[in-house]
């Protein structure tokens, strides 16, 4: 079997495991968490170190200072569900293409991971897809306002030595652990460490 056909059954298989996220906080019964979707888009690059090579990554996004939350963080494509947006899917798929100007068409959904709730109020649906072509013939058109830098990281990056580590977030009473990666002189951390760990964890 093809490698990159071999590698999308096994994503879309590790999507279907019951792996919950761990230790997460839960709203209270006071709270209506607002609905929020995101895009895990993964797609093939050429390797680094392996001359024609290629492997598996994932688009990562650092905010800008100009948006209204989370700024200048590191983030998946994604944002508030709106009225119009069919579901979640739909609305991570309309926040990609506005936020890095990738057409739904140009992509395969291959399925869900579990929701998140985040200490800021929101409730995120994050999707996980791969693009039909080689990131290098897919140009990113990045919205200025909203999306300050891109990277494609190789998904063999996060378990080289000193990437990832888990550290603890006070919320009230109790601490919580929170998974950080270090890629690129930037930290992901928060909902989008937690989302990648589920992820990647479903793959190993």
């Amino acid at each position: 079997m093809d490698h990159k056909l071999a590698f999308r059954n096994q994503v879309s298989r590790a999507l279907t495991l019951p792996l919950p996220y761990a230790e997460r906080l839960k709203p209270g019964k006071d709270i209506r968490p607002i609905p929020a979707a995101v895009l895990v888009l993964l797609g093939w690059m050429t390797a680094a170190e392996q001359t024609g090579a290629t492997e598996p990554a994932v688009l990562i996004t650092r905010r800008t200072e100009f948006v209204e939350t989370h700024k200048g963080q590191m983030a998946f494509p994604g944002g508030v569900i709106e009225p119009e947006d069919a579901n979640p899917i739909a609305a991570a798929l309309r926040e990609t293409r506005e936020e890095v100007g990738v057409d739904a068409v140009a992509l395969e959904v291959l399925g869900t991971l579990p929701a998140l709730f985040t200490l800021t109020g929101y409730t995120i649906e994050p999707a996980v897809g791969i693009l039909n072509s080689p990131v290098e013939s897919v140009p990113l058109k990045i919205s200025q306002d909203e999306i300050a830098e891109t990277f494609w990281v190789p998904l063999s990056l996060f378990s080289k030595p000193g990437i990832y580590k888990k550290e603890e977030l006070s919320a009230g009473q109790r601490r919580y652990p929170i998974h950080v990666y270090q890629v690129h002189g930037q930290r992901i951390w928060g909902a989008t460490g937690a989302i990648l760990k589920n992820l990647l964890d479903r793959l190993t």
